[in-house]
């Protein structure tokens, strides 16, 4: 059984006998190399929209030498791909629900041996504000109700723009 770790060598024999019982003997070396582990690091798996996510390679070989030897792909999910041992990727989201990304890493010893890794990326789509004025406008001292008409809102900040603020999700002001 070849070895997961290291380069495992086999002496292959092969003896022929003729109808007449002579004999031939030819013997070959088969070298069975190991597969390399490929593991990545994410920064996030959770992201909002357009969030850059850091991916950080901590494959190995898995026999002699380190990961300056091995070659790379990276499959995004996304419709991007790259060769680069490390990656920083932008991720995009629907406007109205999550999207899921599956991340996968190829990684090839250098001897072309290959394996492979995932993780799943979940980008959340971004609120998308929108607020009414009622009334928009009026004479010194009227009050304004400002409603909120925020889709994926959880938490709010108003900002008046006369120094004062408020955090609930309807606002009135003067």
């Amino acid at each position: 059984i070849a070895s997961a770790t290291k380069d495992t060598t086999y002496l292959v024999q092969l003896i022929a006998y003729s109808n007449f019982g002579c004999a031939d003997t030819t013997t070959k070396t088969v070298r069975v190399f190991p597969k390399p582990k490929s593991r990545f690091v994410m920064s996030d798996t959770a992201i909002c929209s357009s969030g850059i996510v850091t991916l950080t390679n901590t494959s190995y070989p898995n026999d002699t030498g380190n990961i300056s030897i091995m070659s790379f792909v990276w499959n995004f999910g996304n419709g991007h791909t790259s060769l680069n041992r490390d990656e920083i990727e932008t991720f995009p989201s629907s406007k109205l629900q999550d999207t899921t990304y599956t991340i996968t890493l190829y990684a090839y010893s250098e001897h072309g041996c290959l394996d492979s890794s995932s993780q799943k990326l979940t980008v959340h789509p971004k609120p998308i504000d929108s607020f009414s004025v009622i009334p928009s406008n009026g004479c010194y001292n009227f009050p304004v109700q400002f409603v909120n008409n925020t889709i994926h809102g959880k938490t709010y900040y108003w900002d008046f723009g006369d120094g004062t603020t408020d955090t609930a999700k309807n606002a009135t002001h003067i």
